[in-house]
Protein backbone atom coordinates (compact mmCIF):
# COMPACT_ATOMS: atom_id res chain seq x y z
CA UNK A 1 0.00 0.00 0.00
CA UNK A 2 1.11 3.83 -0.64
CA UNK A 3 0.00 7.10 -0.51
CA UNK A 4 0.24 9.74 1.46
CA UNK A 5 -0.21 10.28 5.22
CA UNK A 6 -0.53 13.38 7.40
CA UNK A 7 0.58 13.97 10.22
CA UNK A 8 -1.38 16.55 12.24
CA UNK A 9 0.19 18.07 15.19
CA UNK A 10 -2.56 20.36 16.87
CA UNK A 11 -0.74 22.75 19.82
CA UNK A 12 -1.69 25.40 21.72
CA UNK A 13 1.65 25.88 23.81
CA UNK A 14 4.84 26.49 22.60
CA UNK A 15 5.98 22.41 21.77
CA UNK A 16 9.34 21.17 19.82
CA UNK A 17 9.99 18.22 18.14
CA UNK A 18 13.57 17.10 18.30
CA UNK A 19 13.33 13.80 16.12
CA UNK A 20 13.55 13.51 11.89
CA UNK A 21 10.32 14.02 9.88
CA UNK A 22 11.01 11.61 6.69
CA UNK A 23 8.81 9.51 4.37
CA UNK A 24 7.64 5.66 5.51
CA UNK A 25 8.11 2.65 3.79
CA UNK A 26 4.36 3.11 2.93
CA UNK A 27 4.65 6.29 1.32
CA UNK A 28 4.75 10.14 1.60
CA UNK A 29 4.55 12.12 4.52
CA UNK A 30 2.90 15.63 4.46
CA UNK A 31 2.65 17.92 8.01
CA UNK A 32 -0.01 19.90 9.19
CA UNK A 33 0.06 22.43 11.84
CA UNK A 34 -3.17 23.31 13.66
CA UNK A 35 -3.29 25.27 16.96
CA UNK A 36 -2.67 28.98 17.89
CA UNK A 37 0.87 27.63 19.87
CA UNK A 38 4.54 27.94 18.62
CA UNK A 39 5.91 24.31 17.13
CA UNK A 40 9.84 24.05 16.20
CA UNK A 41 11.19 21.44 14.16
CA UNK A 42 14.68 21.61 16.04
CA UNK A 43 16.37 19.27 13.50
CA UNK A 44 18.50 20.44 10.99
CA UNK A 45 17.15 17.99 8.22
CA UNK A 46 13.24 16.74 7.82
CA UNK A 47 13.39 14.83 4.12
CA UNK A 48 9.82 14.24 3.59
CA UNK A 49 8.20 14.96 0.71
CA UNK A 50 4.93 15.84 0.89
CA UNK A 51 3.21 19.33 1.64
CA UNK A 52 3.54 21.50 4.78
CA UNK A 53 0.23 23.14 5.32
CA UNK A 54 0.57 25.43 8.46
CA UNK A 55 -3.40 26.59 9.27
CA UNK A 56 -2.71 28.68 12.68
CA UNK A 57 0.14 29.52 15.09
CA UNK A 58 3.62 29.72 14.03
CA UNK A 59 6.10 26.32 12.38
CA UNK A 60 9.59 27.60 13.10
CA UNK A 61 12.23 25.34 11.14
CA UNK A 62 15.23 25.86 14.00
CA UNK A 63 18.82 26.35 12.33
CA UNK A 64 18.32 26.42 8.52
CA UNK A 65 15.88 26.67 5.42
CA UNK A 66 17.33 22.83 5.07
CA UNK A 67 14.80 21.62 8.15
CA UNK A 68 12.38 21.56 5.12
CA UNK A 69 14.97 19.87 2.43
CA UNK A 70 12.37 17.56 0.77
CA UNK A 71 8.77 19.02 1.32
CA UNK A 72 7.27 20.13 -2.04
CA UNK A 73 4.97 23.00 -0.99
CA UNK A 74 4.43 24.98 2.22
CA UNK A 75 0.98 26.41 2.58
CA UNK A 76 0.49 29.64 4.97
CA UNK A 77 -3.13 29.85 5.75
CA UNK A 78 -5.49 32.66 8.27
CA UNK A 79 -2.53 34.78 10.23
CA UNK A 80 0.18 31.39 10.34
CA UNK A 81 3.27 32.17 10.63
CA UNK A 82 6.12 29.89 9.06
CA UNK A 83 9.36 31.48 10.45
CA UNK A 84 12.65 29.49 9.32
CA UNK A 85 15.12 30.57 11.90
CA UNK A 86 18.02 32.26 12.80
CA UNK A 87 20.91 29.74 11.78
CA UNK A 88 24.14 31.84 13.15
CA UNK A 89 26.59 29.20 11.97
CA UNK A 90 29.34 30.11 9.89
CA UNK A 91 29.77 26.79 8.92
CA UNK A 92 26.61 26.67 7.19
CA UNK A 93 26.50 29.33 4.43
CA UNK A 94 23.06 28.75 3.65
CA UNK A 95 21.78 29.85 7.11
CA UNK A 96 19.88 33.02 7.70
CA UNK A 97 21.33 35.98 9.50
CA UNK A 98 18.07 36.66 10.87
CA UNK A 99 14.60 35.02 11.05
CA UNK A 100 12.56 35.03 7.83
CA UNK A 101 8.92 35.06 8.31
CA UNK A 102 6.59 34.44 5.46
CA UNK A 103 3.24 35.92 5.02
CA UNK A 104 -0.73 33.62 4.39
CA UNK A 105 0.31 31.96 1.17
CA UNK A 106 1.32 28.99 -0.90
CA UNK A 107 5.26 28.66 -1.71
CA UNK A 108 6.00 25.84 -3.94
Amino acid sequence: MSGTGTLVVSNNAASTFNGTLQNGAAGTLAVTKAGSGVLTLANVANPYTGATVINDGTLTVSGTAAGLTGTTTVQVNNEAVLNLGTGNDAANPTAYSRPLRLPQRRYS
